[in-house]
């Protein structure tokens, strides 16, 4: 209620029920009340009186003229009914800070039942997660947004059963939410930070805080601002790091100083680690496979591997490139997409970076351009590190298992092979050829020839061959059962079918004798062995030596004594 102000209080006392009411400004004895809540059993009326509490530090005086006694609630609420009145004004101007609340207060009275309604702007509120008291007279403006900045006015009115309306609205409060005049808040600090070689990692700092809010990220402890290529939004709330690698500078601690108008604040430490694929064996590689389809299960991992190039020649077209890479231990393809840049000789050794994949039932580690996480490495050139040919019976695809973990895409040797009816037929220059031969006992086998291989196109085919060697591939459709087709010796060197016997020549000089012989290059691999017995035993001076060219040689410089046999081998 507000002081210096005058109101029609009226009171009833029931006798029989022993029940106090009291009304202020009532029109009927329906407007708004208070009863007592004493349980009494019983009273005497003596006197009447008035008494102003003094409870709480109250002080004031309280005047009561026009005092009248009835009977009935008509007998003593005489005189004019009292309009909906704003006895205290809103506060015409307040100021709040954002996230902080404020309240509006209208001390207002009238006859009967007085209500309120709040309104923003002209339009009415309700109560919500930053309102609270729309329809009192006091409205909370909780956890304050700057959208709550404007006018607000708050509507009286007055009712008692349709006997007496009336309304009124207070004079404006304009209210201003601005920022409170703190540094920023950081929440915490996010992001993408353990990631493989030449992958994307990122680092966001979440803050919050009064505007104008920069961002500037630096390397910790050394606050040094990192510039390299390598990053961007350096004055974000997001530090992107592409290609990142454990030795370029973006595998490192990083913070983020946030600053406002009103001071600065340092996030936490985020460490970016960079972890390199697993370098591992191509035997491991082919584990990884289902083990009824040996189809590769997952394309997501990624994995190195080095090993030695086995093929003479690129075996795709266009913008990508295909060869068969062996390590000590098996041998798959490599399948590059997005260059036409890669083209390894034969014999070099590369680091290949990429995931699993099968393409016509061959087992492929695939690599992409665009893909950062995949990468590849020429290393070297050394021939001497290609894999001897492995021979193989022309019945080993009987044995799926031990083709598809031990054999396929490793360099195999095929013996005594017959072309048959393919016998003088010349290679085509512009398809890929599959020609089926056999061996002594009958059985068939394939050998492919791509077209694209130049050193194999055009060339015409013999009708018996001591050996042929080449990876050995395969080219079935993925879902295609039984699984033990498709199998065929890629030859991409025409050197690579040989069709002489090796014939040695010896020539003797002090305690040397040279050895030569013809060799098929680059893909055979030549023991030699001596005895002083033509029966033997022999015992191994050299063993897999590759030769550059047809040029096979070898000089024994112990080569002493009355006579010593040779014999050379293969592989």
């Amino acid at each position: 209620m507000a002081t210096n102000t005058d109101y029609r209080v009226v009171i009833s006392y029931d006798t029989n029920a022993f029940l106090g009411t009291l009304w202020i400004d009532p029109v009927s004895t329906s407007d708004a009340n208070v009863q007592t809540i004493d349980t009494v059993t019983g009273a005497t009326i003596g006197f009447f009186s008035f008494r102003q509490s003094s409870a709480n530090g109250q002080a004031g005086q309280l005047v009561v003229d026009d005092l009248y006694v009835g009977n009935s609630f008509d007998d003593v609420n005489v005189g004019a009914v009292k309009p909906a009145t704003v006895y205290y004004q809103p506060i015409a101007a307040a100021l709040a800070f954002e996230n902080a609340s404020t309240n509006l207060y209208c001390v207002s009275g009238g006859a009967g039942t007085v209500s309120f309604q709040w309104t923003h702007a002209g339009t009415n509120l309700v109560d919500d997660a930053n309102y609270v008291g729309s329809t009192s007279n006091v409205l909370s403006l909780v956890s304050a947004i700057t959208n709550q900045s404007g006018e607000y006015r708050c509507i009286v009115t007055s009712t008692t059963n349709a006997i007496f309306a009336s309304s009124v609205t207070s004079a404006v409060s304009q209210v201003t939410i601005t920022n409170a005049p703190i540094p920023p808040t950081i929440s915490g600090i996010t992001g993408n930070t353990n990631v493989s070689s030449h992958t994307t990692a990122t680092v966001t700092v979440l803050a919050s805080g009064p505007p104008t809010l920069s961002y500037q990220w630096y390397y910790y402890p050394s606050f040094v601002p990192p510039d390299a290529a390598n990053f961007s939004g350096q004055n974000a709330t997001t530090l992107t790091i592409t290609d990142a690698l454990p030795n370029n500078d973006t595998a490192s601690n990083y913070v983020c100083v946030v600053s406002n108008p009103y001071g600065s604040k340092t996030s936490a430490v985020a460490t970016v680690t960079v972890t390199p694929p697993p370098a591992v064996s191509i035997a491991f590689l082919r584990t990884l496979v289902d083990p009824t389809t040996y189809l590769a299960t997952n394309s997501t991992l990624r994995w190195q591997a080095t090993g030695s190039v086995t093929t003479f020649t690129n075996l795709t077209t266009g913008n990508t490139a295909s060869y068969y890479l062996q390590d000590s231990t098996a041998g798959l393809n490599i399948f590059l997409t997005g260059t036409s840049t890669f083209r390894p000789a034969q014999g070099d050794v590369v680091t290949f970076v990429g995931f699993l994949s099968s393409f016509n039932s061959t087992l492929e580690l695939e690599a992409d351009t665009t893909d950062l996480s995949t990468s590849y490495t020429i290393l070297s050139n050394n021939i001497a590190l290609l894999p001897a040919p492995r021979p193989i019976p022309f019945s080993i695809t009987n044995n799926l298992s031990l083709v598809e973990t031990n054999v396929e895409g490793s360099i195999v040797m095929l013996t005594n092979v017959y072309f048959g009816t393919n016998a003088g037929v010349v290679l085509s220059t512009a398809a890929n050829a599959t020609i089926i031969v056999t061996n002594t006992a009958g059985e068939t086998f394939n050998l492919f020839f791509a077209f694209l291989d130049q050193d194999t196109a055009g060339q015409t085919l013999p009708a018996f061959a001591n050996t042929v060697v080449g990876p050995l591939t395969q080219n079935l459709n993925n879902s295609t059962t039984p699984r033990n087709q498709g199998y065929s010796v890629t030859v991409t060197r025409f050197s690579d079918i040989v069709t002489n016997p090796i014939t040695v020549s010896a020539s003797h000089a002090g305690n040397s004798t040279t050895l030569t012989w013809g060799a098929a290059p680059v893909s055979y691999t030549y023991g030699v062995q001596a005895s002083t017995d033509v029966l033997g035993p022999y015992a191994s001076l050299t063993n897999k030596v590759h030769f550059t060219d047809s040029s096979g040689t070898f000089t024994d410089t112990s080569a002493s004594g009355s006579q010593k046999f040779y014999r050379v081998t293969t592989p």
